[in-house]
């Protein structure tokens, strides 16, 4: 008796198959997707972190050395003495002043070496960090103590939606030290 069939894959074998396989390619593609986003919003959040720490840094740094400040709202001027051990900012051995101030969308540094007012002469204004909703700095008229304020816009994909704001301390510290 001879066997008529053929060997192999009904049609509805291989339509199951092919379901299968597209179920496992949907999946993967959709933790991908997710995994991507995750990993954009950990980026932005590293970034913003960073730039944070970097304003604060700078920020509080000349503060804690400075013989002054002026608050003039959306530019403050940090006022810094001669030192012995060189500068910070410019290759001086007299005081000079740290300028900064918050001008579309951006923290702005800049620096007067030579002290006439004049940032200009000295590289003008340079950014510190992009992205700011709001900057400022008050004296909140306790023991030379500022209290530094920054707030951001929310991050694209971040639950809470609204603008995130920063705010820390910093003691002018000079006064402390010098007889």
């Amino acid at each position: 008796m001879q066997n008529n069939s053929e060997g192999g894959f009904s049609l509805i074998e291989l339509m199951v198959a092919l379901v299968i396989g597209l179920l496992v390619v949907f999946g993967a593609s959709s933790i991908f997707v997710s995994m991507k986003g995750s990993f954009n919003r950990l980026g932005a959040m590293s970034e913003r972190q960073e730039a944070v720490r970097f304003l604060s840094d700078s920020i509080l740094m000349d503060v804690r050395v400075s013989d002054g400040v002026l608050l003039n709202y959306p530019e403050f001027v940090i006022g810094i003495p001669k030192r012995t051990h060189g500068s910070l900012y410019c290759n001086t051995d007299q005081d000079y002043d740290v300028y900064y101030r918050v001008s579309g969308g951006q923290v702005e540094v800049a620096k007067d070496c030579n002290n006439d007012g004049d940032v200009a002469d000295d590289g003008g204004y340079q950014p510190l960090i992009s992205g700011v909703v709001d900057f400022n700095i008050q004296d909140v008229g306790v023991n030379r103590l500022y209290q530094v304020s920054l707030t951001l816009p929310p991050l694209d994909g971040v639950a809470g939606g609204g603008n995130v704001s920063y705010e820390f301390h910093s003691a002018r510290r000079t006064p402390l030290v010098e007889p």
